[in-house]
């Protein structure tokens, strides 16, 4: 019975959204000339995956409100925090 239990509570939080986590990435293609939001939604069990998430948005803002909407669907979503990395790197690099 306690291991009945157990999957149950496995599975209720599971259903719940907690312990997924979230990784995302807002860049630039210049061939496109879009805003990228991308990313994964994992989890947390080894070999499952994840599910993805990738849309095209004209400024960064759109790209970084996509991503905080993923992020709104999932419980504690105003405990993530997104990263954006917009240093330029060098032709040819």
């Amino acid at each position: 019975m306690q291991h009945i239990n157990r999957l149950l509570r496995i599975a209720k939080t599971a259903a719940n959204g907690k312990g997924k986590r979230i990784l995302g990435f807002v860049d630039y293609d210049p061939e496109k000339k879009k805003f990228t939001a991308s990313g994964t939604i994992w989890d947390g069990v080894a070999g499952s995956g994840g599910e993805g998430f990738y849309s095209e948005h004209d400024t960064q803002e759109e790209a970084i409100a996509a991503c905080e909407a993923v992020a709104a669907k999932y419980l504690n979503s105003e405990n993530i925090n997104i990263i954006i990395d917009d240093l330029p790197f060098p032709e040819g690099v």
